[in-house]
């Protein structure tokens, strides 16, 4: 219980300080593979919580997808085509 405080307190400022210096996506992505271990992706894919899996594989790659189509800022993906 004594530690519990300050390490919530220590957590909460390392992500409000990702939060602001790096943008709402870096935030989203982060939560979303701390969420990551949480699901059994590799074990029975037909088991009844298979989908929650799939779910979020599926949203990590859009997500993936999404920060690299941003991070190009609209130049070609292999370099310049004129050159």
């Amino acid at each position: 219980m004594a530690i519990g405080v300050p390490l919530a307190l220590v957590c909460a400022a390392l992500t409000l300080a990702a939060l602001l210096r790096f943008s709402f996506l870096a935030y989203c992505s982060a939560v979303l593979f701390a969420s990551f271990d949480s699901y059994a992706v590799l074990g029975d894919l037909s088991a009844w919580y298979s989908s929650h899996a799939w779910l979020l594989l599926a949203l990590l790659a859009a997500l993936a997808v999404y920060s690299f189509w941003t991070a190009l800022a609209g130049r070609p993906l292999l370099g310049d085509p004129e050159a």
